[in-house]
């Protein structure tokens, strides 16, 4: 199961209701569990290519300013009359049309994954730098879950600048896996060249 649907059943199991919107190549409305109502809104194919996300490519900053802001018009008649407890925003641009649509009016909840990747971004490209890191970490917001199979990503958001008390570490977004050992977090530290004894 993807990470995502495995977050989603994890609290529609305990009786949340949920609306996850998302990209696709076509638009779509179904709704799965018990509660959860998946919308997929269309956009343009090249924006879907993992091989540009990947990129400098003058796609990929297009991209960013297609998710800013058309596809933030696309989501707000989607939501309007939706008034949730809370947003759960995945980058890597959602953060961004999260604080748009809801501004400070509900608290925003920035799920981070990738961050080994994103690291090495972030230390190579000056537009990586500002996507990915001054609008997600900069614009302090409520909480950041960060999530994958074993990357101590809290370590880099700590250098990231982020909260100690604003970061929650969970492997998918339900703590049920084991946490890297001592080791492999002094490993992952020194391949990121993150001093042990201040991260």
């Amino acid at each position: 199961m993807p990470s995502v649907m495995k977050t989603l059943k994890y609290y529609d199991d305990r009786g949340f209701s949920q609306l996850y919107i998302y990209p696709s190549d076509k638009n779509s409305v179904n709704k799965i569990f018990n509660s959860c109502e998946i919308v997929s809104i269309k956009v343009p194919q090249i924006f879907l290519k993992q091989k540009i996300l990947k990129s400098y490519h003058l796609f990929n900053k297009s991209r960013f300013l297609y998710f800013s802001f058309i596809y933030t018009f696309k989501i707000k008649r989607i939501v309007k009359n939706f008034n949730p407890n809370l947003i759960y925003a995945h980058l890597q641009y959602m953060p961004l049309t999260a604080y748009f649509l809801f501004q400070r009016k509900k608290p925003i909840f920035v799920r981070y994954y990738g961050l080994v990747d994103t690291y090495k971004y972030i230390a190579n490209g000056g537009f990586y730098r500002f996507e990915e890191n001054l609008i997600p970490f900069r614009m302090n917001f409520s909480g950041y879950i960060l999530v994958n199979d074993g990357t101590a990503g809290d370590l880099v958001a700590l250098k990231r600048g982020v909260k100690k008390e604003k970061i929650l570490f969970l492997m998918n977004g339900v703590d049920d896996y084991p946490i890297l050992t001592e080791k492999e977090k002094g490993d992952l530290k020194n391949s990121l060249n993150i001093r042990k004894d201040k991260p």
